[in-house]
């Protein structure tokens, strides 16, 4: 503004000094007035101020409002930074709370992991336990049952065994090659025949031989010894059996035996019947139930059920049956004597 005063002042000086309208007025006011930047003009004797010194006013006005809500929306920003960043660190809290969470609930999850191995075990262990037990318990009812079956057995061969009678050969029956005991319980056939008298009741052409005592009622059991024996025919005979001349053997024709040829078995009732035999023989045991119509074989020493021929219709006396095949062995067929408390 001064400088502005002092120029006004020049000007109005030398226009005093220099006639109006001179060139000099003109150059002089055009040196002193003609400046773009400060846009300074002089018209009629009054200056106007438009220049940048004004604008520069405003503009530095308005740089100050700007700068001011700048800093002012600085400053808002920082303190919503600071309770931003204070919200992070409360985040990272919780976070560092929630990993912790974590871990605990891995380590939990780990725990339940290894425990449901621990019971998996446990279970497989159990199963286990229970298919040993349920097989120990299989096995105790197997066993039982064959306890059972045992029992049935033993009751039935004391039942049996109460019939046992002694069997004494009867040498008027004996073929000619039959060899006897003195006592009459053994037989086995010899090499050469015997001197003996001739009688109806005697076989003369198949070696074998019946019991002096016959039965018509009743129950009896006999059992033979038959161990080594590789043929023997073994049973009960009615009295009017044909002994003349070769034998066919069978129920129709009055035997109810089994034979032994060898390591086969046969049942002969009107045909040849296979028997299978868990083991061979050493004692054969034979019971007759007269009134029932039975005859029954048993292993005695096992006491083994062997065969059953059933429905007899018994007309006649029955007599025990030996044969000894024709095949010479010095080992004899022997008649087991009853002991004392079997009845």
């Amino acid at each position: 503004m001064e400088m502005t005063k002092v120029v006004y002042r020049n000007v109005q000086t030398f226009k005093q000094g220099s006639p109006a309208g001179s060139d000099d007025e003109e150059a002089y006011t055009s040196l002193v007035f003609k400046r773009t930047d400060h846009f300074i003009l002089a018209q009629d004797g009054q200056i106007q101020h438009f220049g940048l010194y004004k604008l520069a006013l405003v503009f530095l006005g308005l740089l100050c409002a700007f700068l001011l809500v700048v800093i002012t929306g600085l400053g808002i920003m920082i303190t919503e930074g600071g309770q931003q960043l204070q919200d992070c660190y409360i985040s990272q809290a919780e976070i560092n709370a929630t990993a912790q969470e974590r871990d605990e609930l891995y380590k939990s999850f780990l725990n339940l992991v290894k425990e449901k191995s621990q019971v998996q075990i446990s279970y497989n262990q159990l199963r286990e336990e229970k298919s040993q037990v349920e097989a120990a318990c299989s096995t105790t009812a197997e066993e039982r049952d064959e306890l059972r079956t045992q029992l049935i057995k033993l009751e039935s061969m004391k039942n049996i065994k109460r019939y046992i009678v002694r069997v004494t050969l009867d040498p008027d029956t004996a073929h000619p090659n039959l060899i006897l005991s003195a006592d009459g319980e053994q037989v086995r056939l010899g090499d050469k025949q015997q001197y003996v008298s001739h009688n109806p009741k005697r076989f003369n052409a198949v070696p074998c031989i019946l019991g002096k005592e016959g039965f018509s009622s009743g129950r009896f059991y006999y059992e033979v010894q038959v161990s080594q024996k590789m043929c023997w025919d073994i049973g009960v005979a009615r009295q009017s059996i044909n002994r003349k001349g070769n034998i066919n053997y069978s129920t129709k024709n009055g035997f109810w035996i089994i034979m032994m040829r060898g390591s086969e078995y046969f049942a002969p009732e009107i045909s040849a019947v296979p028997l299978y035999l868990r083991n061979k023989p050493q004692k054969l045991g034979v019971f007759v139930d007269y009134e029932a119509g039975l005859v029954s074989f048993y292993d005695a020493d096992n006491w083994y059920h062997i065969y059953t021929f059933t429905s007899a219709a018994f007309t006649e006396k029955l007599y025990p049956f030996l044969g000894t095949c024709a095949i010479v062995n010095q080992i004899p067929l022997t008649i087991s004597s009853p002991v004392k408390g079997y009845c």
